[in-house]
């Protein structure tokens, strides 16, 4: 049989055939395709807080540079500052009404013309801050975005505050704009504590009582003391005490005696808060004059001796107002060289002896200076 030159015909139902395998070729081949495409990411929510200057611009910002990004940006403005404490539970708050995967802060006041960012974790435990530096509001704006942007990044993609994100690629490099290694940002050491100010002078005035003998139980004065604070706990000062007549009585024997009283003290005690309690012990010199007497019926006129004694004290004190305080003493002059009043005749004969021990107290007010 010969060629003719003509393509043989297929027959109709070959043809159906043919369309039939190619129809469920293509079929699967679109299934495959299917298959293989990765799903779109569903966006999640964040939420930036911004400040109310500015923050249209702001806003349009960050919107710009999350545009490519699975994030639902939700913007709240705040117009009053926050101390730290509310503005994270507030954070949290917010995070729980959005189901949002973290909350980004910009907190325009601090004082100066800087911006800090805080950067708070959906449970309000964990918060990171950068600080914008001073530069014109355009620049300004567009590092807000990119921080705000990069920050929100990082969280999307299984960055942690304070952990080191396991993830690679894109991530790292958002996480090294958003949060700049500790070589770039040297440490810098922490100033020493400022001691607390330590006055050096303290000044007092008061009251003075003192008991010389039974029949004048009670003897009192004016008391000025200055000491100066050697350190914490010791103190060393001079004082002078002004006392008023007072009447001593024997039989037969009367005497009005006034005193002037010098001393040179030293003590040592501890303070805790405003309360303070001190030993003291001081030396005195006094001055005792004898204005009036009258012994035996017989008028003597003025005179005075020199008396030395040491005094033994407990002091409490307790601060009203910053250097100004309040001050009880309680205590006994132990007299080294007494005075008594005698007459010699026919014999000497002793016709008053004061106290050898005079209980004493002190109560004044006192400043302390630097």
């Amino acid at each position: 049989m010969g060629y003719t030159g003509q393509r043989p015909r297929m027959s109709s139902k070959r043809v159906a055939t043919l369309a039939a395998i190619l129809s469920i070729a293509a079929q699967g081949t679109r299934a495959g395709a299917e298959e293989v495409e990765p799903p779109a990411a569903e966006a999640r929510a964040f939420v930036f807080v911004l400040p109310p200057e500015s923050h249209e611009e702001v806003e349009r910002a960050i919107r710009a540079h999350v545009a490519d990004l699975a994030v639902r940006p939700v913007f709240e403005v705040v117009d009053e500052p926050r101390a730290f404490r509310p503005r994270l539970s507030r954070a949290a708050e917010l995070a729980r009404e959005q189901s949002a995967a973290g909350v980004v802060w910009v907190d325009s006041t601090t004082g100066s013309s800087d911006v800090l960012v805080y950067l708070f974790d959906p449970a309000g435990l964990r918060t990171l801050v950068r600080r914008i530096e001073r530069q014109t509001d355009a620049a300004r704006i567009e590092e807000l975005a990119v921080i705000a942007s990069s920050l929100a990044a990082a969280i999307l993609e299984g960055g942690t505050i304070g952990v080191r994100s396991r993830a690679s690629g894109p991530l790292q490099e958002r996480l090294r704009r958003a949060l700049p290694p500790e070589r770039d940002l040297p440490r810098q050491p922490r100033p020493p504590r400022p001691a607390a100010r330590r006055a050096h002078v303290e000044v007092e005035l008061g009251y003075a009582g003192a008991a010389l003998h039974e029949s004048a139980p009670w003897q009192s004065g004016v008391r000025m003391a200055a000491a100066w604070l050697v350190a914490a706990q010791w103190a060393v000062g001079v004082g002078y005490s002004l006392w008023a007549p007072a009447d001593l009585q024997a039989p037969g024997t009367r005497l009005q005696l006034s005193r002037h009283t010098v001393e040179i003290h030293g003590r040592y005690g501890l303070e805790r808060a405003r309360f303070g309690l001190w030993g003291e012990v001081a030396v005195l010199w006094e001055w005792i004059e004898r204005v009036t007497s009258e012994i035996r019926g017989e008028p003597y006129g003025a005179a005075g001796s020199w008396a030395l004694a040491v005094a033994t004290r407990m002091r409490f004190s307790v601060r009203l107002y910053r250097g100004l305080g309040l001050s009880v003493m309680l205590g006994a002059d132990w007299l080294l060289r007494r005075v008594r009043y005698l007459v010699e005749r026919p014999e000497p004969e002793v016709v008053l002896d004061p106290w050898a021990v005079r209980p004493n107290v002190a109560i004044g007010l006192y400043g302390q200076f630097g």
